[in-house]
């Protein structure tokens, strides 16, 4: 059985999370309370505007929570909310002891259920030293609920082994019914029998505004031991993020269907020659294509070169590429820990790293991973990677390059369409400016909680945003940077301040 801690105080801790109001879709710096849901052996922490459903079965060993709902009387919602979910200490299912296997089971649950016409895996995240995993899910109910409801049907099938919770919450009378949900699932083992589960759901059409309040609530950095104590910590980073040296992928698509854009490669390595002219930048190059992370080495002398005619020889494309190509794929399959950079000692100690996408098709990641590309949490955010991209620019194109468009937003790279040449030269001066200015990344001293950092460059808030904001990297302690606040960031002291 847990108890809630809500009223507990702790002078040292001042927790606070960028939160989004209902319907507003904005940030704002709130205060949150420690110690929100605490079951036998562990607190989770959860942002301010979060109230929690107690008492509600004997097998229930944890909290239901609500976002946006200021007030819970008698387990009836007062307003509609905008997020609701569970935290709850659970039996490993079947002696698993891995948090993506218990994941996985729990979604062949989910898939068998009678109460979902359709599952769909949209994102999959895994902090292996952390022994923690994370799904994003798409639920398609077979009849209509309000949140309410359905966060009670979710966390009845999921955090109980009888499936039987009991004096669950009421909807509020105005909530609106809806067929889609997305779900937000974080399993953590703090010991081989330990096993945390934390949920979040929101309605699909939700999903924007909820994003980083849903970020920030299932990051199991939250999770802590009943017997830790906590301090506060800020950190002052003043940034002048420039460096002389840069690690320059090509990722060029060989399939037949670029055989009307040939001459657009050549061109590109042609202007990118003469913008690093102009420059100091210590400039190393490498070419990999859309169906392989393997790195083109025509001279056998090693795949990273400084020699421009050697880049050129790397760079020409084939046509042994088919028709799932994936440039996002086989790129972050290269900078996976044993991939191919890593054994060709790239990116070198000091160095940038960016990618140039060269297709004219859509990127097809699902066809290889077996799950679509998680735009929230991947290695191109981890490595700071900028990505630029050469791609079918016009949305009403059927080949539009949609994912590597958001993808180099996100990055803080460019995009310019594969049907103009003429823009490649202004292009490949902005690629070898952005990589002499890369996206700034701030390692913490202490391992933070997430739900506890606040961010402010020059005195205003930065939002928590994997858009246009920053976002917290679990696995390196680390504040990262995206779309336009890499920009904003640049020459500029940052102030963070977290508990740990």
């Amino acid at each position: 059985m847990f108890h809630s801690r809500l009223k507990r105080v702790l002078p040292l801790i001042l927790l606070s999370l960028f939160f989004i109001a209902c319907g507003g879709g904005s940030n704002t710096n709130d205060p949150i309370h420690p110690g929100d849901i605490s079951t036998q052996k562990h607190e989770v922490f959860l942002p301010n505007g979060v109230n929690i459903i107690t008492d509600i079965s004997s097998t229930f060993d944890g909290a239901m929570f609500y976002a946006d709902a200021p007030e819970v009387q008698a387990k009836a919602l007062e307003t509609c909310p905008l997020l609701a979910g569970f935290a709850a200490q659970v039996s490993p299912p079947e002696n698993l002891t891995e948090a993506l296997s218990v994941l996985t089971h729990l979604l062949t649950k989910l898939e068998e259920s009678t109460l979902l016409s359709k599952v769909t895996q949209l994102s999959q995240y895994t902090l292996q030293e952390q022994n923690a995993a994370k799904l994003l899910l798409k639920l398609s109910f077979s009849d209509p609920h309000p949140l309410t409801n359905a966060t009670n049907r979710v966390t009845s099938l999921l955090a109980t082994p009888e499936d039987d919770l009991t004096g669950l919450p009421e909807p509020h009378p105005d909530e609106s019914e809806s067929h889609v949900f997305i779900l937000g699932l974080t399993a953590l083992f703090t010991s081989s029998t330990d096993l945390l589960l934390t949920g979040a759901l929101c309605t699909e059409e939700a999903y924007t505004s909820c994003m980083s309040l849903m970020l920030a609530t299932l990051c199991p950095s939250n999770i802590r031991p009943l017997s830790a104590s906590y301090r506060e910590e800020t950190q002052t980073f003043s940034l002048k993020t420039t460096t002389q040296k840069a690690d320059l992928v090509f990722v060029v698509d060989n399939s037949s269907s670029m055989d009307r854009f040939r001459t657009v490669i050549p061109k590109a390595a042609s202007e990118l020659e003469d913008a690093a002219s102009s420059s100091s930048l210590d400039l190393c190059l490498g070419v990999i294509t859309t169906d392989s992370d393997l790195l083109s080495d025509s001279n056998q002398d090693g795949a990273f070169t400084q020699n421009f005619l050697e880049f050129k020889e790397d760079l020409k494309a084939g046509s042994s590429g088919h028709e799932n190509e994936s440039g996002i794929f086989f790129a972050e399959k290269a900078m996976k820990p044993k991939g191919t950079f890593s054994k060709a000692k790239s990116p070198r100690e000091g160095a940038s790293l960016s990618f140039v996408m060269i297709t004219d098709e859509p990127d097809h990641y699902s066809s290889h991973s077996g799950t679509p590309f998680n735009m929230v949490e991947n290695l191109f955010f981890q490595k700071s990677a900028r990505v630029h991209a050469i791609v079918k620019t016009d949305s009403t194109d059927r080949d539009y390059g949609k994912t590597y468009i958001e993808l180099a937003s996100r990055t803080g790279g460019r995009c310019v369409s594969i049907d103009d040449q003429n823009a490649l030269k202004g292009f490949m001066e902005q690629v070898v400016h952005d990589a002499e200015t890369p996206a700034p990344r701030l390692t913490l001293t202490q391992r933070a909680m997430a739900c506890s950092i606040q961010v402010k460059l020059e005195e205003s808030p930065l939002p928590l945003s994997p858009i246009n904001g920053w976002t917290f990297d679990m696995a390196s302690n680390a504040i990262l940077f995206h779309g336009k606040a890499i920009a904003d960031t640049q020459n500029g002291q940052v102030v963070v301040t977290y508990t740990f």
